[in-house]
């Protein structure tokens, strides 16, 4: 579900009431990476709408670029946010989908819908976002933060420093737990005391919300090793809940890298899997961003298919994988 939400791809679940065994359809929505919920025997009309709109969306009236400006126009004056530096092939999907759910195929008659609608641009907003993460994404990855870039983090930290790590864009919070459960392990190793603040912001109040619970399913021991999963988190009825440890480090705000105020004194941006739905000229900007936020010397860690143009101007390579 992820891997296909991801990609731009559209994921429908079945509605879990009218499955004979729901446990399929009930993990992946619990993914939060779903498009839609429906019954089996609704879900050809509106995969034919999509697929109707997704060839027609070049009307006589409206180009793509124009229909694309005309809604980030009224999203951002209804939502504060400004979408209109997201590739556009990736809005164009995303609206197809509103489009299909709400039976309609002409692009003109939907932006009727968003002007009059107040709800529809909170709709598509959560649309338009694509919350797809989990823990130790990339454990390859993770495990050169793990072993090259902590360590580095923390030497010469005493009681009385701060070790300060900023994760924009951090969904329903699992990146910034795993960055969090990375320091508590170093820290453990070397016997250091300093304060560890991570400063998780995202755009999304829903997915915020989620991350502040720290519940997370039982399908996270997938994803979780097992020894982290043990000393970290607390067994519930319906999952795993973050421990008081981790939650002490982790602070979870509302908070836009394109619109607000950075943080500063940063030692380590964790911004994985983000700019990638950015065009060119956005993905600079949240890279000066961000360059700003650090201190020097401090670390970028990106996911893998994020390579800004100015990259190597502002940053030298630790590890280009």
């Amino acid at each position: 579900v992820r891997a296909i939400k991801e990609a731009g791809g559209l994921v429908f679940v079945q509605e879990p009431k009218e499955a004979d065994y729901d446990g399929m359809p009930r993990s992946a929505i619990e993914t939060g990476a779903h498009d839609l919920v429906l019954p089996t025997h609704e879900m050809i009309d509106v995969i034919n709408d999509y697929f109707s709109i997704r060839s027609d969306l070049k009307p006589s009236v409206l180009s793509d670029a124009e229909f694309i400006e005309r809604i980030a126009k009224h999203v951002s004056y209804r939502t504060g946010h400004d979408f209109r530096h997201y590739k556009p092939a990736t809005l164009l999907r995303r609206l197809a989908v509103r489009m299909s759910v709400l039976g309609m195929s002409n692009p003109n008659d939907y932006l009727k819908e968003l002007i009059s609608n107040k709800l529809e641009a909170s709709k598509l907003f959560r649309d338009l976002l694509i919350n797809v993460t989990s823990f130790f994404r990339d454990p390859d990855a993770f495990s050169v933060l793990a072993e090259e870039v902590v360590p580095q983090l923390l030497a010469n930290k005493n009681e009385g420093d701060e070790v300060r790590v900023w994760v924009p864009g951090c969904s329903t919070g699992q990146e910034a737990y795993t960055i969090a459960i990375l320091i508590a392990q170093e820290l453990e190793r070397i016997s250091a005391t300093p304060k560890v603040s991570v400063f998780a912001t995202d755009i999304d109040e829903d997915a915020i919300k989620v991350a502040r619970k720290g519940l997370y399913p039982n399908s996270i021991v997938d994803e979780v090793p097992g020894e982290f999963l043990s000393t970290y988190f607390v067994a519930t009825a319906g999952g795993y809940e973050v421990s008081s440890r981790l939650r002490e480090m982790v602070r979870f705000s509302n908070q836009s890298i394109i619109r607000d105020p950075p943080f500063s004194r940063i030692d380590l941006v964790s911004c994985r899997n983000v700019t990638i739905y950015f065009d060119s000229d956005l993905q600079d900007f949240t890279l000066s961003v961000f360059h700003y936020a650090l201190i020097e010397n401090g670390y970028l860690f990106l996911g893998p298919s994020e390579m800004p143009k100015n990259l190597d101007q502002l940053f030298s390579n630790v590890d280009s994988r």
